[in-house]
């Protein structure tokens, strides 16, 4: 991990006050990301897409050698 990597960790996910501010889904995909040392790279749906729009994209990036995250909005199903 580099110097302009923020790694994720339980503590600043959520407040004890608050709902998660991330799915548990998010949550692996970070890890996953964290894990394997490569750069990351975040793709941002639009409205009225879904965060698999990006999956040819997140494959061709993974295939270079970077580690792709594709969130969905929050609160969507």
């Amino acid at each position: 991990m580099n110097s302009k990597t923020t790694e994720m960790t339980e503590s600043s996910a959520a407040s004890p006050t608050s709902a998660p501010t991330i799915t548990e889904h998010e949550r692996e995909a970070v890890s996953r990301a964290n894990a394997t040392g490569l750069h990351p790279v975040v793709f941002v749906h639009g409205l009225w897409l879904l965060p698999s729009s990006w999956d040819r994209w997140a494959t061709l990036f993974e295939q270079a050698g970077y580690t792709a995250l594709t969130p969905g909005w929050p609160d969507d199903p």
